[in-house]
């Protein structure tokens, strides 16, 4: 860099443009400032000012800055749907500048599913938009905003599941859901967990459970081709039927209790 010290005080300074960058190199000792047809600036033979490289960190470093002044967000009223059934859902779009709730103009804001556009309506309790879908099977919205020359993208989505059915039956194998003693469970993502059963005497325990739904302890067979849950410390050993359920058009593998029981009451976790 050229070194502005040496140059006495008052001294008049001379610009001169259209330089190659040889021939400003060269020119050491005019007090001209000289301007090269690449931009870059020398004074009396020395580079002045910043390098390219510099200046284009210097300016992508501003305009990060610039950019992280805005955000966009969407989120929905629920994550977890029934697979299969009608859900509806709320979506609720905020765009923020340097924290706060902003409005950029419904225009400026998309928000689609699957292709599809969602129609936004701005919160009459605030700087948001919120609208509505309906899915019945898993999906991701995705939103796109524009404020103070910035676009940015969002996305949220949401996991359907069938939901599955625990019960008793003194039938040695189901085919579809009894008209009793069962009960749904879910839409969720997993059926392990503990289960309450209050058998009549030759009642054996079931589980129906549908694809897409993580099986906990019946997640695969032991060696001995039997599925085990457990009552505490006591294995609780289970078969799995050969024959699918269908409930609703919907195929479900069935678990059954090895053997029927007396009257009585257990918890088993699967």
């Amino acid at each position: 860099m050229a070194n502005l010290k040496d140059i006495a005080t008052g001294t008049m300074i001379g610009f001169s443009a259209n330089k190659t960058e040889d021939q400003a190199k060269a020119d050491t000792s005019t007090n001209r400032v000289d301007i090269c047809k690449t931009k870059q600036l020398y004074l009396n033979g020395e580079r002045v000012g910043l390098s390219d490289a510099e200046a284009g960190y210097l300016t992508k470093k501003v305009q990060e800055e610039y950019n992280a002044r805005m955000s966009v967000s969407v989120s929905l009223n629920k994550n977890v749907l029934e697979k299969g059934v009608s859900n509806f859902l709320t979506v609720t779009v905020y765009v923020k500048w340097d924290g706060a709730n902003v409005d950029p103009g419904k225009s400026n804001i998309k928000c689609t599913v699957g292709g599809s556009t969602i129609e936004l309506t701005k919160s009459s309790t605030g700087n948001f938009y919120t609208g509505t879908t309906t899915q019945t099977n898993s999906f991701s919205v995705s939103v796109s905003a524009t404020y103070n020359g910035i676009t940015k993208t969002a996305s949220a989505s949401a996991n359907a599941y069938y939901k599955f059915y625990v019960g008793q039956s003194t039938a040695s194998s189901i085919t579809s859901l009894p008209s009793s003693g069962f009960t749904a469970k879910g839409p969720q993502s997993s059926a392990a967990g503990t289960y309450p059963f209050t058998f009549a005497n030759g009642e054996y325990a079931y589980f129906l459970l549908p694809e897409g739904v993580s099986r906990g302890k019946f997640a695969s067979a032991g060696a001995d081709g039997l599925y085990h849950a457990v009552e505490g410390v006591s294995d609780v050993p289970f078969i799995k039927q050969s024959t699918a359920a269908t409930i609703n058009g919907v195929s479900y593998d069935v678990f059954r209790l090895a053997n029927a029981q007396a009257a009585s009451s257990h918890s088993i976790t699967i």
